[in-house]
This record gives C-alpha cells, sequence and structure tokens, in this order.
C-alpha cells in the first residue's frame, strides 16, 4: 500500500520521482500482465496473484465520479499526482491497443 509518507521528495523524502513513477509502472506492469494472463484462459497460482494497485484504484475511482479522490500529502503536491496519472492512463491506454490488436489478429 502507498501512503504520502512515501511520496515526500528531496534530501529528507529519500525518493526521487523517477522512482517512485517507476515502482508504478512495475506494479501496474505486474497487475495488468497478471490480467493478460487470466484473459487467455491461463491459470494463477495464489501466490501469483497481484492485488490491484492503489493508485489505479484511486484513479478509477476519480474516473467514475468526476471527484478528486486524494486526499493529503498527495493533494499538497499536485505534480507528483499529475504524473502518476500520467503513468496509468499510459498503461490502461498499452493494454487497450493490445487488446484490440489481439483481437483483431484473432479475426484473421
Amino acid at each position: 500500500m502507498c501512503n504520502s509518507s512515501e511520496y515526500r521528495l528531496g534530501a529528507t523524502g529519500g525518493r526521487t520521482l523517477g522512482d517512485i513513477l517507476e515502482d508504478l509502472q512495475t506494479r501496474l506492469d505486474s497487475y495488468f500482465g497478471m490480467l493478460t494472463q487470466m484473459s487467455f484462459g491461463l491459470k494463477i497460482r495464489p501466490d501469483e496473484v497481484v492485488e490491484k494497485p492503489l493508485e489505479l484504484k484511486k484513479y478509477q475511482q476519480m474516473e467514475a465520479t468526476g471527484l478528486p479522490m486524494w486526499a493529503g500529502g498527495l493533494q499538497d503536491q499536485p505534480h507528483i499526482w499529475l504524473e502518476m496519472m500520467g503513468v496509468i492512463r499510459h498503461m490502461i491506454e498499452i493494454r487497450k491497443n493490445l487488446a484490440r490488436a489481439n483481437k483483431q489478429s484473432e479475426e484473421r
């Protein structure tokens, strides 16, 4: 799980924005990879199940309601969560494009 203390930047924060975004992309890759395996009918062992990243859950809530669902530290540093939303949108687009390409290749 993520919390706002993980997203502090600078000398006292310990992590850079690049590290945060790279970590998010890795977790999204794992989650969407698992969904792709399941969509092809492959079995997922219980120890291989990847929980939906909290950032993706919040993103989907914001998309569904049109309301900002992120409060606290991230809301005080909108540049961070805006970058995170960009990574999430990018990963969702990649997944949609792959699904579209797979569907087209199956139709041939």
